[in-house]
């Protein structure tokens, strides 16, 4: 760790993953394994997720077998979450599992939520109701005594995303809609102090309004995408050492602009897809974020219209 975190700074400079490179394919197995977690980091921030995942694929290949707390722990865990974004739930069920085993043997009872979460999002990606269902009921369960009376938890999304997937749409709108009514009368801090609609609502707000656009439902959450454009501005506006780390929020939000303007006719919609696509939105709540449905709707859309618009963004957004 220590020899991994000591080249950071020069791994960091114009030109310096060589030395990062150099480390990942050291002969010591803890060294390359350590570089490799490190690496993920870097090359998601570099925006090369597949890259990432190869990464992180090696380090849990290097020090998965490792008696020690935190490898059996972390290389899964951090596998397992650049496969929830790349769409490879399936994938993630068995590192997920294993960590959250190893994470239980040690006693870290508060701390496995997180991992009953990301089972249960692996699941819904990987089209299992009934197990993301079974896997909702257990983070609920074990979640800390402290958040039992939390009015915000996502519990109330994803028993949407099932119901939607299930095909109950009735249902699955209607959860989204209570979502939105509990997300607004939240006024309490996250840890850190940064307010739940900065940290978690837009996420919530963008699923639902995506959600509710997709079936036409677009008269209860009209206000949302109207706000949208200026948080938008506001997260182009961060400074430049994060300004990344919010490319998938903004995807989120461009997809529920799209989404929206191509419920309400307007198939310029299809290149605000497009550029969600680009920014590698969040795709957490399945099945409104997949992004195979995301392409369906804007196939579905004027072909004339669709090429011209797809022409733009492939000539105008390149990095």
């Amino acid at each position: 760790m220590a020899t991994v975190l000591s080249a950071l700074p020069e791994v960091l400079t114009p030109g310096g993953r060589g030395t990062l490179d150099a480390l990942c394919d050291s002969d010591e197995p803890l060294l390359a394994g350590i570089a490799n977690g490190a690496a993920s980091y870097v090359w998601e921030h570099d925006g090369q997720p597949d890259r990432a995942a190869m990464a992180a694929r090696r380090m849990l290949d290097a020090v998965g077998d490792q008696a020690i707390p935190v490898l059996r722990i972390w290389p899964g865990a951090r596998f397992a979450e650049l496969c929830l974004q790349r769409e490879l739930g399936a994938e993630a069920i068995g590192p997920m599992k294993a960590a959250l085993e190893a994470l239980e043997e040690y006693g870290a009872w508060a701390d496995s939520i997180g991992l009953r979460w990301g089972i249960m999002l692996a699941c819904l990606q990987a089209g299992d109701l009934d197990e993301a269902e079974h896997w909702l009921e257990q983070a609920l369960r074990h979640q800390p005594e402290s958040a039992a009376s939390d009015p915000f938890t996502p519990d109330l999304g994803a028993r949407a995303e099932i119901a939607l997937a299930r095909g109950d749409i009735e249902t699955g709108l209607g959860l989204w809609r209570r979502a939105l009514d509990r997300l607004a009368h939240i006024t309490n801090p996250v840890p850190g102090g940064e307010p739940v609609m900065e940290a978690w609502g837009p996420e919530l707000q963008a699923v639902a309004a995506t959600a509710r656009a997709r079936y036409g439902r677009t008269a209860f959450v009209a206000h949302l995408p109207a706000a949208f454009p200026d948080r938008l501005t506001n997260l182009l506006n961060r400074p430049p050492a994060v300004r990344q780390a919010y490319f998938p929020l903004r995807g989120a939000l461009l997809l529920a602009l799209g989404t929206a303007d191509l419920a309400n006719g307007q198939a310029g919609g299809v290149r605000l897809i497009a550029l969600a696509q680009r920014f590698r939105y969040l795709r957490n709540f399945q099945p409104t974020m997949s992004s195979a449905r995301a392409r369906e709707d804007a196939e579905n859309a004027d072909k004339a219209l669709r090429d011209a618009a797809l022409a733009l963004v492939g000539d105008r957004l390149t990095a």
